[in-house]
């Protein structure tokens, strides 16, 4: 819930905000994205803290997610269990923009938005 706090400090709305179980299965989170990309979505903020949903779980998803042509920019914070190895992977897409700091990734965010 600190996500939508942070954005509202910054007078910013977000459209959707999604909490993930820790019980989500690769199938459910790969329906998710392939859902994702079928809308019109400027920027996909995704914050994982890997203890409860795996780092990896999710870095297979985004990865799947790479196959498709999508024009919007992701920005992901990867946190936890296997994030090191996440982001070693992850660092080579371009739609992606990886940082580690929660406060930069909801300001750049913002400035993504209001391009």
């Amino acid at each position: 819930m600190s996500t939508l706090d942070n954005f509202n400090y910054y007078n910013q709305n977000c459209f959707n905000f999604l909490d993930l179980s820790g019980k989500i299965t690769n199938k459910n989170l790969n329906i998710l994205f392939n859902f994702l990309i079928t809308k019109k979505i400027i920027l996909l903020f995704i914050n994982i803290f890997g203890g409860i949903v795996s780092c990896k779980k999710i870095l297979f998803s985004i990865l799947n997610l790479m196959y498709f042509d999508f024009k919007f920019k992701i920005i992901i914070r990867l946190d936890g269990s296997f994030s090191n190895y996440s982001k070693k992977i992850l660092i080579e897409y371009k739609n992606l923009i990886l940082i580690e700091e929660f406060k930069k990734c909801i300001k750049n965010s913002i400035i993504l938005l209001n391009v």
